[in-house]
C-alpha cells in the first residue's frame, strides 16, 4: 500500500508551496537560514561601537558609584553629628568640658595616625621609585621588573635578574677562547736559474751541471720551481 492510501480518510491534503524547500538539518528540526557574513568594514565598526557601549556604561557606573560613596560619607558625618551632639545636650556644664577636651584628644590622635600613615606611605613610594631607577640604570630591563606589586616584588625581580645575569657572563667567560689556525709553511723558494750575467740566458750544458740532466730541468720547469724561459 503507498503513503497515500495510508493517509486518513477526510484529512485535507496540504497545498503545495512555491519555490525550493527550505533544506532540514542532518539531526532534524526546523531548517534556520543561514545569516550572512558582515563585511570587514561593517564587522570593525560594529566593534568600535560596542566597544564605546561598553566604556559609556563603565563610565555611568564609576561616576555613580563615586556619587553614592560621598553620599554615603556625607551621612556618615551628619549621623555622627547628631550623635555628638545629643550626647552633649544631656551633659552639664562640667561633664561637657571634660567630653569635648576627651573628644579633642582622640581627633588629634586621629591625625597623628593618618599623618604617620601618609609619611609611611610616601617613604615606601620614594624608596620604590628610587630602586625601580637603580635597577633600570644597571640594565635591567622593565620586561623583567614587577612593577605593580610591593617593594619586595620589585627588588626580587630586579635582583634575580641581575643574579642570572652575572652567571651567564661567569660561563661565557669559563669557555676557552678558540686558538687561531696554524700557520701554513713556508713556500720553499723559487729558483729563477739566473746564477748568470743579467741577459744571458744559460745553455744546456750550464743547466745540466747544476741540475744534473735536461730531463731535470724538464721536471722543475713542469713543477713551476723553474721558469719556462730556462730552457733554450
Amino acid at each position: 500500500m503507498s503513503l497515500l492510501d495510508q493517509k486518513v480518510q477526510g484529512e485535507p491534503t496540504p497545498a503545495p508551496v512555491s519555490g525550493t524547500p527550505p533544506e532540514t538539518p542532518a539531526g532534524g528540526g526546523v531548517a534556520t537560514p543561514a545569516t550572512p557574513a558582515p563585511a570587514p568594514q561593517d564587522a570593525l565598526a560594529e566593534k568600535q561601537r560596542l566597544e564605546k557601549d561598553i566604556n559609556n556604561i563603565k563610565s555611568t557606573f564609576q561616576r555613580r558609584e563615586a556619587q553614592l560613596s560621598r553620599e554615603a560619607k556625607e551621612r556618615e558625618a551628619e549621623l555622627l553629628r547628631k550623635l555628638e551632639e545629643t550626647k552633649v545636650s544631656g551633659m552639664d556644664e562640667e561633664a561637657r568640658k571634660v567630653y569635648e577636651s576627651q573628644r579633642a584628644s582622640r581627633r588629634v590622635q586621629e591625625l597623628e595616625t593618618a599623618l604617620a600613615e601618609k609619611e609611611r606611605q610616601y617613604q615606601e613610594y620614594t624608596t620604590f621609585q628610587n630602586a625601580l631607577l637603580q635597577f633600570r640604570s644597571a640594565g635591567v630591563p622593565d620586561t623583567a621588573l614587577i612593577t605593580d606589586g610591593s617593594l619586595d616584588d620589585l627588588v626580587g625581580s630586579g635582583w634575580g635578574w641581575l643574579t642570572s645575569r652575572v652567571r651567564e657572563l661567569e660561563s661565557r667567560a669559563a669557555i676557552p677562547p678558540t686558538p687561531p689556525p696554524p700557520a701554513l709553511p713556508a713556500a720553499p723558494p723559487v729558483d729563477t736559474g739566473r746564477t748568470t750575467t743579467p741577459g744571458t740566458k744559460p745553455g744546456w750544458d750550464e743547466l745540466e751541471k747544476k741540475y744534473g740532466s735536461r730531463e731535470k730541468v724538464y721536471e722543475l720547469v713542469e713543477a713551476k720551481r723553474l721558469p719556462p724561459d730556462i730552457i733554450p
